[in-house]
């Protein structure tokens, strides 16, 4: 299983990941980079989801089995970052 999380470095994200990663699965993260508890265990997209740009590069690192957002505070930037996967999903 191909997971991608939106976030995935504290709290519910965290355990999200936690919980794939013990499950087996090749899990990968997009995020601002600001910290990376997992180190080698994910792969990790370096980027901020209220740019296009950055957004893209987590498309394009895809497709993925399922997205998971973690860190969606603005009604707008969640749906931004979900809308932009589901084409490779």
């Amino acid at each position: 299983m191909r997971l991608l999380v939106l976030g995935g470095t504290w709290y519910v994200g965290h355990a999200v990941v936690t919980a794939a990663i013990d499950a087996g699965w090749e899990v990968t993260t997009f995020n601002r980079g600001t910290s990376n508890p997992f180190l080698e265990a994910v792969r990790t997209i370096r980027g901020d989801r209220t740019r296009p740009k950055d957004l893209a590069c987590h498309v394009a690192a895809g497709p993925w089995d399922a997205v998971v957002d973690t860190s969606g505070y603005v009604p707008c930037n969640t749906l931004d970052g979900s809308a932009a996967p589901i084409g490779d999903i």
